[in-house]
């Protein structure tokens, strides 16, 4: 009878997150828990959908085309029970409640809800027991650096690495696009930084009238502010080719709506 919210590793980029959610419940109530999946983007919350479900749970998602952001509704719809409008879920919360629940369901894998719970509430040291969920991948995790440790289970797929950061597919995907504007927006300012630092070398030397001697700080800090250019363009879409075509043109990367909402 009592909810806690824990300070566990982040999963699918926020905490509190939908998936420990909905294990949790899955592992708490069995076949007495309902899980919601409203509008938002990416797939957050289908893998704790299917959890919720396998153990005799009920899942209900929004219907796609009433939702303004429809792509995790969509993910999760094969593991719910019902598609509805927005306006249709709460009357068919109230007449689930009314109904006797159904026997547990045998496909409930509770050893492994028991586990991953363990990480989200902070009970276990992540390293420990994330070997046991997977195998290793080839991927790295966007928010520490460290070696994904990848689960397929029939088409949920899960990653989590050995601190307990956890992603889905299209969320692991969405922080590797963020993690390489990130390292575009470091090496911009690392050399626009450089440049300055390039200049200020240069004329103190003239300063000191040598010339000769600043020339190739001068050649330095122009080619940091080339190379700067290229990256701002990249960053902001506007990179074009010449005329001769011997630079490529650069495509901002697209940004993800991030919003996401979970009952």
């Amino acid at each position: 009878g009592v909810l806690r919210v824990s300070k566990g590793p982040v999963e699918n980029r926020n905490r509190p997150s939908i998936d420990p959610l909905f294990r949790s419940a899955a592992l708490a109530y069995g076949e007495n828990a309902i899980g919601v999946i409203l509008s938002g983007s990416l797939d957050d919350g289908t893998a704790g959908m299917r959890d919720l479900t396998r153990c005799g749970g009920i899942g209900i998602v929004q219907d796609p085309d009433d939702a303004a952001f429809p792509d995790m509704p969509r993910s999760a719809m094969e593991h719910a029970r019902f598609r509805l409008p927005l306006d249709q879920i709460a009357p068919q919360l109230v007449e689930l409640l009314a109904e006797a629940t159904a026997p547990p369901a045998e496909a409930c894998d509770t050893e492994r809800l028991r586990k991953q719970v363990a990480i989200a509430a902070v009970d276990v040291v992540p390293g420990d027991i994330a070997p046991e969920l997977g195998v290793p991948s080839m991927f790295a995790c966007p928010d520490c650096g460290g070696v994904l440790w990848g689960q397929d289970d029939d088409d949920v797929t899960h990653f989590r690495c050995l601190i307990g950061h956890a992603y889905s597919p299209e969320t692991l995907a969405a922080g590797q696009t963020a993690a390489v504007t990130t390292a575009l927006v470091t090496a911009l300012r690392t050399l626009e930084e450089g440049a300055k630092m390039q200049d200020h070398i240069a004329k103190r030397l003239r300063d000191r009238n040598h010339d000769r001697a600043a020339a190739p700080f001068d050649e330095r800090r122009e080619h940091m502010l080339r190379s700067a250019e290229v990256l701002r363009e990249m960053l902001s879409g506007e990179h074009t080719p010449h005329a001769n075509g011997d630079r490529p043109h650069w495509q901002p990367i697209p940004a993800v709506n991030a919003s996401a909402v979970g009952v």
